[in-house]
C-alpha cells in the first residue's frame, strides 16, 4: 500500500524543493547520454570482430607482412570506443556550482548523435573490409577516419568544458 504512495510523495517533495524538477530532467538526460555513449562504444567494439577474422585468415594463409594496418585499425577502434565510453557527462548535478543549461545539453546531445552516425559509418566500412579488393588501402583510409572521429570526441570534451 505504501509502494503506490511513494511516487506521489516524491512528486510532492519535488514541488517543495526549488530546482528538483529540473534536476530530475537533467538526470534523465545524463542517463540518456550514458546509454548513447555506451551504444556508440559497443558498436565500435563489435566492428573489431571482422578485423580479427581477416587477421586469422591472413595468418593461416601466410600473409603476415600485411597485418600492421589491420592491427592499427583495430587499436584505433578500441581507442575511439574507450574515448567515448569514458567521456565526461554533459549534465551537472543538483548541487554543482555551475549548472549546465538545457539548451547546451540539447546541443551536446545533437553532437553525440553525429558522433554515433560517424561511428556507425566507420563500423559498416570495417564490416565490409573482407570483401574489399585492397583491404590494406581501405584499412589505412579507415584509420584516418578514426583519427577524425577521435578528434571530434576531443572536441566534445572542449564543448563540455566551455559550457560548465
Amino acid at each position: 500500500m505504501t509502494e503506490k504512495k511513494t511516487p506521489g510523495l516524491f512528486r510532492a517533495l519535488g514541488h517543495l524543493i526549488p530546482g528538483y524538477t529540473g534536476y530530475v530532467r537533467r538526470e534523465a538526460r545524463r542517463d540518456t547520454d550514458s546509454m548513447l555513449r555506451e551504444a556508440i562504444a559497443r558498436r565500435l567494439d563489435e566492428a573489431k570482430t571482422p578485423i580479427d577474422d581477416i587477421i586469422r585468415d591472413r595468418t593461416a594463409g601466410g600473409g603476415l607482412d600485411r597485418l600492421s594496418n589491420l592491427n592499427r585499425l583495430k587499436t584505433q577502434l578500441s581507442t575511439a570506443a574507450d574515448m567515448i565510453r569514458y567521456a565526461s557527462y554533459g549534465a551537472s548535478g543538483l548541487f554543482d556550482l555551475v549548472q549546465v543549461k538545457e539548451q547546451d545539453l540539447d546541443n551536446l546531445h545533437q553532437f553525440d548523435l553525429s558522433i554515433a552516425q560517424d561511428a556507425d559509418n566507420i563500423a559498416r566500412k570495417v564490416e565490409s573490409l573482407a570483401a574489399a579488393e585492397d583491404a590494406d588501402a581501405e584499412s589505412r583510409n579507415m584509420v584516418k577516419e578514426l583519427d577524425q572521429l577521435q578528434e571530434k570526441i576531443r572536441a566534445r570534451e572542449k564543448i563540455i568544458q566551455e559550457v560548465r
